[in-house]
């Protein structure tokens, strides 16, 4: 089952990011749209269809996070919302990374610690 991503940047938040990350380029949006939606969704990478692929975005994703660009992306990403807005991201990305933690395995035993 492939599902198309439902999350879209306003003009303001791309042309803040574009600002405030010097390596992002204009063709990256579609991507940067879709590792945000995966990574608040818990969905896998390949359940994302459409453009770009799963596949490409994982790939991309990866580069920022092994290049150490990913935190000044998604924290200029989260400067661009209002206060309660970027508190809601925050946990919403915390909460999908747990669940797909716990999908892979990887911790078990922090659910049975949970209420």
């Amino acid at each position: 089952m492939t599902l198309e991503r439902s999350f879209k940047l306003n003009d303001e938040q791309w042309d803040t990011l574009l600002l405030r990350c010097p390596k992002l380029e204009a063709r990256d949006r579609g991507v940067f749209e879709a590792v945000l939606w995966v990574l608040i969704s818990a969905l896998p990478w390949g359940d994302l269809d459409g453009s770009p692929t799963g596949r490409t975005a994982q790939t991309r994703y990866h580069r920022w996070v092994d290049c150490g660009e990913w935190p000044q992306l998604l924290e200029s990403f989260l400067s661009t919302l209002l206060p309660l807005e970027a508190e809601q991201w925050r946990g919403r990305l915390e909460r999908a990374a747990l669940l797909r933690r716990v999908r892979t395995g990887r911790s078990k035993r922090l659910v049975l610690a949970l209420p």
